[in-house]
């Protein structure tokens, strides 16, 4: 007899996963971008966090990726990241985290090893 596994996803709601186009505008600069759902809800609390809205928000992350690299390529991907970093952020209750500028794997996995030694 098979064993009733446990659901890992705990009854999130199915429409998080659905994804949505959203122009970003700034002057006479518009882009377009594709996120899951999920992913705009943190954009939008991640916002409010730093006192300015999504756009500015978008907008802000990626200059500083242009900063650092000279082009933020691929836009989704970078919110994508911003959002774990935000999440990591908020999870160790205010702690202080020193959070790279570079949007590259080893930080993130550095940010998430640091809140989670952080915890302990």
């Amino acid at each position: 007899m098979r064993q009733r596994q446990q659901k890992l996803l705990l009854g999130e709601r199915s429409c998080n996963f659905r994804s949505q186009r959203r122009s970003i505008r700034r002057g006479e600069a518009v882009t377009s971008i594709r996120l899951e759902n999920a992913f705009w809800e943190i954009l939008s609390d991640f916002a409010k966090f730093h006192q300015m809205s999504r756009n500015e928000l978008i907008w802000r992350l990626r200059d500083e990726v242009n900063e650092i690299d000279g082009t933020a390529k691929n836009v989704a991907s970078l919110l994508r990241v911003a959002c774990l970093h935000h999440l990591l952020a908020t999870a160790t209750n205010g702690a202080a985290l020193q959070i790279e500028r570079s949007l590259s794997a080893d930080s993130v996995l550095g940010v998430a090893a640091n809140a989670l030694n952080q915890r302990g």
